[in-house]
């Protein structure tokens, strides 16, 4: 097969890995506000009520994002059993990738293939 052919869509995997770590860097916000919050308020009191409200706020923008983030990660996968999404692959390609790139360079697959 060529080498610009992809059997497995990588892009398909790299969406789902970017959604994932933005599902994990949403984190960072909550867990700020949370040590902020733990530490601060022996320090100043009279600012509890503010570091409450920042980290409620916080946690609000984590499950916003993390929701967020599984919605497109769902959307993704689901175009893994749409028809249509590798149709441009298998009609632009089916002509001239049915040999290998390089007949010289084959890889074990290719050689069971052909």
């Amino acid at each position: 097969r060529n080498a610009l052919e992809f059997d497995y869509a990588p892009s398909f995997y790299a969406f789902f890995a970017a959604t994932m770590l933005l599902h994990s860097s949403a984190s960072m916000f909550m867990y700020s506000g949370f040590l902020i919050l733990k530490l601060g308020t022996p320090l100043y009191p009279h600012c509890r009520g503010t570091f409450a409200k920042m980290f409620m706020c916080a946690s609000a923008m984590k499950t916003c994002i993390m929701i967020s983030a599984y919605v497109a990660g769902w959307w993704n996968y689901r175009l893994f059993f749409d028809p249509r999404t590798f149709y441009l692959r298998d009609r632009s390609t089916s002509e001239w990738n049915s040999n290998p790139y390089f007949l010289e360079r084959m890889s074990w697959r290719e050689y069971l293939m052909n």
